[in-house]
């Protein structure tokens, strides 16, 4: 049998299922302050009052909004069952299709793209390159594609952000079941990000003209605008071009390239500048913050002769 536990904010929902059958369900108050040992008191009862034997659980799947009880649920599912708990975070495959595409309907604001999530699409996978180690069972990926297909990509009818990834190598974090993006290069990326400023100026409300960056510095994921030794400064400076650019535009009125594909849209053009934001690392939760600050330091002072990357709105992170 699989025990399947779902934390929530005001009660707990246990679901002992065998197979597709739920077999038992049980709800309990959530108490922070309750020891793993007093939670593996309380399931025992359960058990026992169920007349069902604790040996009969074979694995066991846990979610969680309430972080701190995490961990205490982890250690209760090892104590009694002998089983490590498996947690539905990020990074998990769960082969659950998500059937929502409009974020409304399950109560958020908006949505924000973030590649390379999303892109399970066989035209857009490329050839493995030479000295690929022959046991890879990962993903590869033409960055040139990916960037065609998202400037072709029709927009959502919701409150949706674009998010530009300047290039993608996690097979460090995930060996050799990583993805990676071949063919990344500053011009595909400065291409990509003058395609999402040209979607923010147009098509978002003054106030929420945001695009975002992943990331800043996601070195084990190899992506990052950080200077590194391969390109130097150049991502900064496809950065800066993609964003001068946009301002060009801007100031001469001149009406920008639109994608052929997706529905025809009535534009307006409107001066109020797009904004930049970049992700965080979770192992440089500040860094990204004080080095983007940096960057952009003149733009925030409103000095017009050395204009940064970005305008003020960098401030908001995801």
């Amino acid at each position: 049998m699989l025990l399947a536990v779902d934390i929530g904010n005001l009660t707990v929902a246990v679901g002992l299922f065998q197979g597709k059958k739920l077999v038992r369900g049980w709800k309990i108050m959530t108490d922070r302050e309750k020891t793993s040992d007093e939670y593996e008191v309380l399931l025992v009862n359960l058990f026992q009052y169920a007349k069902i034997d604790l040996e009969k659980v074979e694995g066991v799947i846990l979610s969680s909004v309430v972080p701190p009880l995490t961990p205490v649920f982890q250690a209760a599912s090892e104590n009694l069952f002998r089983e490590k708990a498996l947690v539905v975070g990020p990074g998990l495959r769960t082969g659950m299709p998500i059937l929502y595409e409009n974020p409304l309907e399950v109560g958020a604001d908006a949505s924000v793209a973030f590649p390379p999530h999303r892109l399970e699409s066989p035209l857009l996978r490329a050839d493995p390159p030479p000295g690929l180690r022959p046991d890879f069972e990962g993903r590869l990926y033409d960055a040139r594609s990916v960037s065609a297909r998202a400037a072709c990509a029709p927009e959502p009818d919701h409150l949706h952000f674009q998010t530009v990834v300047p290039m993608w190598d996690n097979t460090p974090r995930r060996q050799r079941d990583g993805t990676i993006f071949l063919n990344a290069s500053p011009a595909v990326f400065r291409a990509s990000l003058r395609d999402c400023f040209m979607r923010a100026r147009t098509m978002l409300p003054p106030g929420q003209r945001f695009v975002f960056v992943n990331a800043w510095n996601e070195w084990a994921e190899g992506n990052h605008l950080e200077p590194g030794q391969r390109w130097g400064r150049a991502y900064l400076e496809a950065t800066r071009a993609a964003r001068e650019a946009t301002r060009a535009d801007t100031r001469a009125g001149s009406r920008a390239p639109r994608r052929k594909c997706g529905s025809p849209r009535s534009t307006t053009w409107i001066s109020t500048r797009p904004s930049l934001g970049f992700t965080r690392s979770p192992a440089r939760p500040h860094g990204s913050y004080a080095r983007s600050m940096r960057v952009t330091s003149s733009r925030r002072c409103g000095n017009p002769a050395r204009p940064g990357i970005t305008g003020p709105a960098l401030l908001t992170m995801v």
